[in-house]
């Protein structure tokens, strides 16, 4: 598994390029949580260009199996949040 970049190393980091304070780029890093958040409850699809796309779809209610008894189980339909590299933070990755 990958090395985890912590909060606190982002925030660092990010501070050190931009010359912000740690509590603004905190603060700032805040608000594009809720702005993303609030965009996705509103059914709006957020791109950040060069970066990332999210989205939400809606899985179906669906008849499953439970694994230990076999029985058939119904599992509801739910909201969840997609998350994709677009085309140019993809292609930096790969290419490394």
């Amino acid at each position: 598994m990958a090395d985890l970049l912590k909060k606190e190393e982002l925030v660092a980091a990010v501070a050190e390029e931009t010359k912000l304070t740690k509590a603004d780029v905190t603060r700032v890093l805040a608000s594009i949580q809720e702005n993303v958040t609030k965009a996705l409850l509103e059914d709006k699809q957020v791109k950040l260009p060069g970066f990332l796309a999210f989205d939400t779809r809606v899985n179906p209610a669906r008849t499953m199996r439970n694994p230990s008894t076999g029985e058939p189980i119904q599992v509801a339909e739910k909201k969840v949040v997609k998350v994709r590299p677009l085309a140019a933070f993809a292609e930096t990755i790969k290419n490394g």
